[in-house]
């Protein structure tokens, strides 16, 4: 599956995965799972926002989100606000 995002976008997403990688998700911190590690470099590595993804991949996104903003989803900015409805519209076809 595709997913368009844009720049800021992309850039919150890799502030969510610092977040939660550096943050200590597991033990002291910086620890990457090989999910998170792939998903990550699909971020970093996209050219023009474009991103092949698989299911795992959003559920990744999401984690990082939750643990960044909470469980409720509520972003504060326009640009949380659409990023998350983008990864919920991406998890539901995977559904």
């Amino acid at each position: 599956m595709k997913l368009e995002l844009t720049e800021l976008e992309l850039k919150q997403l890799v502030i969510w995965a610092d977040h939660t990688i550096a943050g200590g998700h597991f033990g002291d911190g910086n620890v990457v799972f090989p999910e998170e590690g792939i998903t990550l470099d699909k971020l970093k590595n996209s050219q023009d926002g474009t991103l092949e993804i698989r299911e795992r991949d959003v559920q990744v996104m999401i984690i990082w989100c939750e643990n960044a903003i909470g469980k409720t989803l509520k972003g504060m900015t326009s640009e949380e606000i659409s990023l998350i409805a983008k990864l919920e519209q991406a998890q539901e076809a995977f559904s």
